[in-house]
């Protein structure tokens, strides 16, 4: 069962636990091997899954030697976590690292999957880019200058707030000069946010903002500080990225839950680039071009936020 490059294989209980891959004790729960991800057949990687034990106070490489015993035996040197880093301290990080061993974490992915998880959201709740007021909060900033300019041929109408008043100046300009596009400058935040449908934070969402949009609103959250539970009226939508999901021909027969899934597309970036380990830092028309090669390997986006 292959996606175009990556399947993955499941071996049974009785296997993970011969690789010592069951973490017990009175604090430790249950870790499971899910399976590999490989490339043809070349192992890529563990899916780990299951409840992991808080991170270990006096001992911190105690919980990894069974993982680097198991993973010794492969040449991929990825483990695929879902938000690893909240369950792994950072010296068990650090352990991880000093093996080879990479964490693959969900927020590459998330970046990666942010704009066209945005654009699948608009049309879903039907906001027609052209018409839609929309409004950039960190417009000075290099990722907010991006978006604006990624989406400054799709609207007719974008504001800019930011700090600092001359890159929103040149930022403006540039609009103009470029798309024919008048871009105003706001600094009532507030205000700004409650008269727009589409709200694109290319910094840190500061929470008053996001208490005055309203509904029917879509907030697009480009920062990893965002990954957290943000006070929101009801009727706006929260964006952060998409669920990626496999084909539903090879994920069905292999019973993969939908974090499972997406384990699976971490693990493929993890395998095509070491610059995806750090997406923001790429520009966002490069993690565009990253996302259309994975869909052209048969992942797509599922509902649901990363």
């Amino acid at each position: 069962m292959d996606t175009g490059r990556w399947i993955l294989y499941r071996p049974g209980q009785a296997a993970a636990r011969r690789r010592g891959l069951f973490s017990r004790g009175r604090r430790a729960r249950q870790l499971a091997l899910n399976g590999m991800i490989m490339d043809g057949e070349r192992p890529g990687g563990y899916v780990l899954s299951g409840e992991l034990a808080p991170p270990a106070a006096k001992d911190p490489v105690r919980r990894v030697e069974p993982l680097l015993r198991a993973m010794d035996q492969l040449d991929g040197r990825v483990l695929c976590v879902e938000r690893g880093e909240r369950f792994f301290s950072p010296g068990e990080r650090m352990a991880l690292a000093r093996e080879g061993v990479r964490l693959a974490q969900s927020e590459p992915l998330r970046q990666i999957s942010l704009f066209p998880a945005a654009m699948q959201a608009a049309r879903e709740m039907q906001l027609r880019l052209v018409l839609s007021p929309a409004l950039i909060v960190g417009a000075d900033t290099p990722e907010g200058r991006e978006w604006a300019m990624l989406l400054g041929d799709r609207m007719n109408f974008m504001g800019l707030c930011g700090s600092n008043p001359y890159a929103l100046e040149r930022l403006s300009d540039r609009l103009m000069d470029s798309f024919g596009l008048a871009a105003p400058i706001y600094r009532n935040l507030e205000r700004a946010a409650a008269a727009s449908r589409i709200v694109i934070f290319a910094d840190v969402a500061p929470k008053p903002m996001l208490g005055a949009l309203q509904p029917g609103t879509l907030a697009i959250l480009t920062h990893p500080d965002d990954q957290r539970a943000l006070p929101v009226p009801q009727g706006v939508q929260l964006l952060g990225g998409g669920r990626v999901a496999m084909p539903e021909t090879v994920a069905a027969p292999l019973g993969l839950s939908s974090s499972e899934q997406h384990l699976v597309a971490q693990g493929w970036l993890y395998g095509t680039s070491a610059l995806a380990g750090d997406a923001r830092r790429l520009p966002l028309r490069a993690r565009i071009r990253l996302w259309r090669e994975m869909e052209a390997d048969g992942f797509f986006l599922k509902g649901g936020g990363a």
